[in-house]
Order: structure tokens, then sequence, then C-alpha cells
């Protein structure tokens, strides 16, 4: 329509083997994507990582790459109104909070290496009573398991915790966290759906829960661990803005973990609905 605005929305697609940013149009249909893949790191078998920085780095990459598409097909970068982010979930990272240098590589959410301590948490008093509070059953998916490994077993992250300086969050918090600038704007949040794959959240008041953490802490105290603050999905103002780039100063304004994305985007929003992924190609919704 003569005189009418363009406007077009940036995604931020963060993956397990690769990241996409992808600009949509008012309709919903993707104008520019751009995608690349990153390493897939497996120091042994069961055990997959990735480089976080380098995760960063492939993000900021596919946000020039969509860009320079859309430029390229005679849009304005100012068309672009905001952006939004999902992301592989449970997949964590420890960083220093003061320095906002990553500690030791991300912690794939495939990775398998805490199986033997899901057996000694399983062990313990009260560990059939998780599962009511934060919706999980302990297994060597979530994101507590791979944070108590990483104490036990990293001295940077164990010093780091040491001096109060520790910070952990899933893939969402890390990234978000770096695209704001990292240690010069603190913009350190997660949402519901992510922050609900660590087990410290409780499901019904979508806060971290204290008896969680207690459980947890028999042998550190996560209190001392600095955690993401949880906030809406949707929040317009909580996420930040873009601290570099073509698109800098653009805002962040929604972020969802990657199945609950896909179940918004296959408009599963009645009681009832579901969604299931089979491998990494084929969804189903119901």
């Amino acid at each position: 329509m003569p005189g009418s605005e363009e406007v077009f929305v940036g995604s931020i697609d963060q993956g397990t083997t690769s990241s996409r940013f992808l600009i949509f149009d008012k309709a919903g249909e993707p104008v520019a994507v751009h995608q690349e893949e990153f390493s897939q790191i497996h120091p042994h078998s069961g055990w997959h990582e990735h480089d976080p920085e380098e995760i960063i780095t492939s993000v900021k990459n596919c946000i020039e790459g969509a860009v320079k598409l859309f430029e390229k097909d005679g849009h304005s970068i100012e068309s672009i109104k905001t952006v939004g982010v999902t992301n592989q979930r449970e997949t964590t990272v420890c960083w220093d909070i003061k320095t906002g240098a990553p500690l030791y590589n991300a912690i794939v959410w495939t990775d398998t290496r805490t199986a033997s301590l899901v057996r000694e948490l399983k062990a313990r008093p009260g560990s059939d009573k998780l599962q009511e509070k934060c919706g999980l059953p302990l297994s060597t998916y979530p994101s507590v398991t791979k944070l108590l490994w990483l104490l036990r077993n990293q001295p940077k992250v164990e010093e780091a915790y040491d001096r109060g300086d520790l910070a952990f969050g899933t893939i969402d918090a890390w990234l978000i966290y770096k695209l704001n600038g990292g240690p010069e704007n603190k913009v350190f949040v997660s949402d519901p759906t992510n922050a609900s794959r660590t087990m410290f959240m409780d499901i019904y008041t979508l806060k971290y829960n204290d008896d969680m953490l207690d459980f947890f802490s028999y042998e550190f105290d996560l209190r001392k661990v600095h955690m993401p603050e949880i906030v809406r999905s949707s929040d317009t103002k909580a996420f930040g803005a873009l601290a570099s780039g073509s698109l800098k100063g653009v805002s962040i304004t929604g972020c969802l973990g990657d199945q609950s994305a896909a179940l918004v985007g296959q408009k599963g929003f009645t009681p009832g609905r579901a969604k299931n992924t089979y491998g990494k190609s084929i969804e189903a919704s119901v």
C-alpha cells in the first residue's frame, strides 16, 4: 500500500549445531536469513561442549549476514523494529560476573557426563519430591547437574564461586548478557521457558524455589552463585538492546526456549494442545 511504513522483525535462532538470524515482514514471512554452523566439541565419549564465545560470534555473524541480504533487496535497516530470541535449552554456561569471560566450555543438553551425579542425587532424601515443584525428573538433561559438575571439577569455576563472582546461566541468559555488552550493561535475565529447565524454578510461581536451592546446596551454597532474574518471555524492557553491530540500539523484546517457541509458532495456545519433536527436523502438533 502506498505510504504504508515497512516494519520488520528480527529473530535470533541459536540452536545446538548452528545459529541463524531471520528477518520477517508484517505477514510473518521471512525475507532474509543467514545461518552459520559452529564447533561441536566431544572431549570424551558422552561429553558434548560448545565454545561460548564462538556461539556469540556465530550469532553476530548471522545478524550481519542477514542484514546485508536485507539491504541488498532494497530494504532499510531502520525498518527492523525489534529482535526476538529462541535458543537451545538446558545447555549451561558459567562465567565471571565481573569480566564477562567464560570459565569453561558450555556443557550441552545432550551431554551425559553427569550420570553418576544423577544417581547420587536420586539417593538423597527428598529427591522424589522435586518434580512436583520444578516439573522435571532428575536426569542428565537439566542444567543443575551440569553446574554441580563444573563446581566439582573445574578449578576456575570453583575459584570464581569462592570469590563470589560465579555467574550461571542457560544459553538465553548468556546470549542476552553478551549482546547487551556484557559487564558494561549487566543485562542478566532468563525467561520461564528456559529457567524451568534448570530445576531451580517453581513452575507455579515462576520464581526460584528455596527448597530446590536447599536440596542442591548440600556441597555448594547455590545462593552464592549469580543467577539471572526470571522475567516474562514477552517483556518489552528487561531483555535490553543490541549493543553493537548493524542493529545497534534495536531492542530485544522476547525470548523463548526452542521447543516452547515452536509450540507458539504452531499456535498451541489452548489447554490440551501439544507439540512433539522427533529428532531435529520433524515436528508435529495435536
